[in-house]
């Protein structure tokens, strides 16, 4: 259900032999005039009194962001050189992602400076050199940083300027998280607005993209499918989510589909009848496992298809896979989920009680063709309705009455409240297991 993706920034602090204190300013995040030349001064002490400890990485990260904010760009370069060549020693893709967005900046920065060009052209430049020469996986890391939503990023330098309130100084050790929580944010402001169109070109370099495919069920309804595959020659291995959400900005899911075609995969991602192209109703559960049969079946006969597909996803698209397995399609090879929803079982009901909370998201998923945010979100209706349910002692089934809304789905939900033959219909049950 949650159609966000935080992205977790390691902060490597070598703890100094002494809590050397360096002065600075009471300065508000809100304040970019006082502020600027208030980290750039800090991070200059930084520079001149912070010594390695023992770990050369941890110490040439640190470095290097006091550096970018210093703006001595040619001397972050230089470090950044080194903690590349330092760290190429492990095999890992995400090593060799790692720090790439800085070099970036900070050579699009030199670039600004010594050729005399915006920066907007300037970080042109420098991103198309580098990803001129990063292989498809270590691209698809690479740009997975370029999303991270800007509130995350400034959220950690106003905590940071938080527990300055009140002093005059700053330890040296808070003096180097305060600036990488800046240098990271004031990095993605720069560069954040430009990339999209970067990483447009980039991926049409790489990949062959198909929007709003059509397929058809037996019974006459209409999926509706995205596919991103690698653009050289050759049939592929597919990676199939099944989902009823289809989130009105994509991001999150091309940041997915563009890893799975980087590894060598056709990335599908399929969308349950009534939802993105398809004109049908959406209706939750009932037909997905037929579907994602079918939609599988329609994939291993395409020309880019090696005839093997495997599913994974979490939540409902973990759900669709096991609903697949329940009518076994000879080119579903694997699955690979986790907190799949069991209808029935845990959603909307668990050991026969109703989950109040699961009663706006009939409405969430299936008023349009992408996701009513505007209706699910509104917690004021939504706690004002399980309220006045409470307090007049009606009957559950009565809460569409109480909301003056009509939910359709979910009293048909509840005119199963046990795990009958309804519920049985949409998973794998009793003896179907042992076919998988």
């Amino acid at each position: 259900m949650w159609g966000y993706i935080i992205i977790a920034v390691f902060l490597r602090i070598v703890s100094t032999t002494t809590a050397q204190e360096l002065p600075f300013p009471q300065v508000s995040a809100d304040d970019e005039a006082g502020l600027a030349p208030a980290m750039s001064k800090l991070a200059e002490q930084a520079i001149a009194a912070y010594k390695e400890s023992g770990d050369r990485a941890a110490y040439l990260d640190n470095l290097f962001r006091a550096q970018i904010v210093a703006e001595r760009h040619t001397e972050a370069e230089k470090t950044l050189s080194e903690l590349r060549l330092l760290t190429s020693r492990s095999a890992s893709r995400q090593a060799a992602a790692n720090n790439v967005p800085d070099e970036i900046f900070v050579r699009a920065k030199i670039v600004e400076a010594a050729d005399h060009v915006a920066f907007e052209e300037a970080f042109r430049r420098s991103f198309n050199e580098t990803f001129q020469r990063l292989s498809d996986p270590i691209s698809a890391l690479v740009i997975r940083t370029f999303s991270v939503p800007a509130r995350f990023l400034r959220s950690d330098v106003d905590r940071a300027l938080q527990l300055q309130k009140g002093k005059s100084s700053i330890a040296l050790p808070d003096a180097l998280r305060l600036i990488h929580a800046y240098q990271i944010d004031r990095e993605f402001r720069a560069f954040g607005p430009l990339a999209d169109n970067l990483i447009t070109e980039d991926d049409q370099r790489r990949y062959v993209s198909e929007n709003d495919i059509q397929v058809k069920t037996p019974d006459g309804a209409t999926l509706c499918a995205r596919i991103i595959r690698p653009k050289h020659a050759g049939r592929f291995p597919a990676l199939l989510e099944f989902t009823i959400y289809n989130y009105t900005d994509p991001t999150t899911v091309n940041r997915d589909m563009r890893r799975t075609a980087s590894n060598g995969y056709v990335a599908v991602e399929g969308f349950t009848r009534g939802k993105a192209c398809s004109p049908d109703q959406p209706i939750p559960y009932v037909h997905d496992g037929a579907d994602a049969a079918t939609l599988i079946e329609w994939i291993a006969k395409q020309e880019w298809s090696d005839g093997r597909v495997g599913m994974y996803g979490g939540s409902y698209s973990g759900f669709t896979a096991w609903a697949a397995t329940k009518f076994m399609p000879r080119a579903l090879k694997a699955i690979m989920v986790g907190a799949a929803v069991g209808p029935g079982i845990d959603v909307p009901m668990e050991g026969n009680v109703f989950w109040n909370f699961i009663y706006p998201w009939p409405f969430y998923t299936c008023t349009n063709k992408t996701l009513d945010d505007a209706t699910y979100n509104d917690h004021a209706r939504w706690q004002a309705l399980d309220t006045k349910w409470y307090r007049t002692g009606r009957a559950y089934r009565d809460l569409d009455k109480i909301d003056g809304m009509p939910n359709p789905i979910f009293n048909r939900w509840i005119s199963h409240p046990s795990y009958d033959s309804y519920w049985q219909s949409v998973i794998p049950y009793g003896r179907e297991f042992a076919r998988i």
